[in-house]
């Protein structure tokens, strides 16, 4: 089948909206299930965002913090189009002026459903009641595809996302907060054909989160919380399953906290404490013990802030670390703001992080810890400039070095490129020491109709594998001011050889009050590729989509 013969019937219109100017959103800590994980839309950063999004970046703007459920975020500056999917949308700044309209105790309800080719399905809906002293949303979304660019799902070459999350904050007092929140998310995968073993990969998540903030007199405010996580891998077999053949992996994760902290006109001050319990079942139940405490302070004068932390991190398998941290930022004359931060940190590494990137992969730990102790030593700079009306100019660099032998958590094939196993189809987990040096070159522009942005990314020394050394980034969007429709293109090219460049279009035109329709057109650039686009050699990734959707609010 020759995915060109579709072409004529699709509508070619873009994937920016009135929302896609620079810009990006701040994520909760932690590894809950409502974090949106796969973005509708492909957003360049804004002038304070890091450029990596591979492995761990450090934010030199944000106050560095070393807590157990903080681990250095990964941002990516622009996904890989193939990868871009689309959970439910959500009309942030619409919700919040249509209840201003109809009162803060309004409830909404909201909608995608859409399909395209080849054999793509998407459904979501959300109620929600977004202001009031018991805000509140619950969400439900599918999506699935079968099959990938000429390729038949019946052959292993498919995917399907299911999630059902919630949450709500209770004004308890004039100075109580009390929030909640919690999810379950299935994620399965085909194994495209390359096991003996097994014809697919499951990876299910469950969380619950609780948290409370009291805010007292003088400037003062106490907060505390507890957050449960399982994590369970399994594999779908192909025949009868023999003793030695990999089962999948159980992980419980329990982790409660409390902070203290006070906030002057000038001066802020921050005491952290937290534990973390992990019970693996492989077969047997192994468990780990992880406590910290972290002191934080930070100076604002006229521009400028000046942050600096230090804490402890034990660990029962004998891990005695010392990260911390130090960073400034100011602003300049001339619209210019310039950030730096160094230091070392510590974080446990993410499981759930890794099963999303890379399904198929071994997380049998033999008795060892499931989420092993990442550190780096880190310094990190960003510049930018916006002297000209409607022109931006920033450049970014973070530098990464394994601390003491703690390296990254990630697949054998992130770190050295090591192809799955031939019989199994199945990619070990790896420590990974590295060195890395990440750049970002970024110009973005805005006149009238017109959003458009530039830039070069380059990783330097170390990289991971499932990303170009070095990139030239490019959007350039349409929309008007009042949001009825807008068109767009974005797209990436690597400079190294073997690299198919990835091109997304897509756009919308609002029909009604709350109702939308959407079309995309995602990763062109394997139109003409019958080898797919690689995800992990020998896996490919999903490859050219075409999708049209309808979306509504009311």
């Amino acid at each position: 089948m020759k995915p060109c013969r579709y072409l004529n019937t699709i509508l070619l219109i873009s994937v920016l909206c009135v929302t896609l100017g620079a810009q990006s959103g701040g994520q909760p800590p932690g590894e809950r299930l409502s974090d949106g994980e796969r973005p509708s839309d492909i957003v360049l950063p804004d002038i304070t965002t890091h450029i990596e999004g591979e492995t761990a970046a450090v934010d030199p703007a944000a106050v560095p913090v070393v807590q157990a459920d903080d681990p250095v975020p990964e941002v990516n500056t622009l996904p890989s189009l193939a990868e871009v999917r689309i959970p439910p949308e959500v009309y942030t700044s619409e919700e919040e002026k249509t209840a201003a309209l109809k009162g803060k105790n309004a409830v909404f309800i909201e909608g995608t459903a859409g399909g395209g080719y080849p054999g793509v399905f998407i459904g979501a809906f959300s109620l929600f009641q977004p202001l009031g002293d018991r805000s509140w949303r619950l969400n439900f979304s599918h999506e699935s595809a079968l099959g990938y660019q000429n390729r038949m799902a019946s052959r292993g070459y498919f995917d399907t996302d299911t999630l059902f999350s919630g949450e709500a904050e209770f004004a308890l007092s004039d100075s109580v907060t009390l929030n909640l929140a919690g999810g379950y998310d299935t994620v399965t995968v085909g194994m495209q054909g390359r096991s003996d073993y097994y014809y697919n990969s499951t990876a299910q998540r469950i969380g619950v989160d609780a948290g409370v903030f009291w805010e007292l007199p003088a400037g003062f405010t106490l907060s505390g919380g507890m957050d449960g996580r399982f994590l369970n891998q399994y594999m779908g077999y192909v025949g009868s399953r023999t003793p030695d053949v990999y089962t999948g992996m159980n992980l419980f994760i329990l982790e409660p906290s409390a902070a203290a902290g006070w906030a002057g006109e000038v001066f802020s001050a921050r005491f952290d404490a937290a534990y973390r319990l992990d019970a693996l079942r492989d077969p047997e139940t192994d468990y780990g013990h992880r406590g910290e405490f972290s002191l934080e302070g930070a100076c604002t004068v006229s521009g400028f802030t000046l942050t600096a932390s230090a804490g402890v991190v034990v660990r029962s398998d004998g891990t005695l670390l010392i990260p911390f941290a130090v960073s400034a930022a100011a602003d300049l004359p001339a619209k210019t703001v310039i950030a730096l931060s160094g230091g070392m940190n510590a974080r446990p590494a993410s499981v759930q992080d890794l099963l999303r990137r890379e399904p198929f992969i071994r997380m049998d730990a033999a008795g060892d810890t499931a989420a092993p102790e990442e550190s780096d030593w880190f310094g990190s700079l960003s510049v930018s400039w916006a002297g000209i009306p409607g022109l931006t100019l920033s450049g970014h660099a973070d530098f990464l070095k394994t601390a003491s032998g703690y390296g990254e958590f990630v697949s054998s094939y992130e770190a050295y490129g090591t192809q799955a196993a031939s019989v199994s189809g199945l990619f070990d987990r790896v420590i990974w020491e590295r060195t890395m040096l990440n750049t970002l070159l970024l110009a973005e522009y805005s006149y009238k109709l017109v959003t458009a942005a530039a830039g070069w990314r380059a990783h330097w020394i170390d990289h991971n594998r499932m990303s170009a050394p070095r990139q030239i980034i490019g959007r350039v969007a349409v929309s008007p001011e009042s949001g009825n429709w807008g068109v767009g293109i974005e797209a990436a090219a690597g400079l190294e050889s073997g690299y198919i460049p990835e091109i997304a279009l897509s756009g919308f035109i609002a029909i009604h009050k709350g109702l939308r329709i959407r079309a995309e057109l995602l990763d062109i650039g394997t139109l003409f590729d019958s080898d797919g686009r690689i995800r992990a050699v020998p896996y490919i990734k999903r490859g050219p989509e075409a999708i049209v959707k309808l979306q509504l609010l009311f």
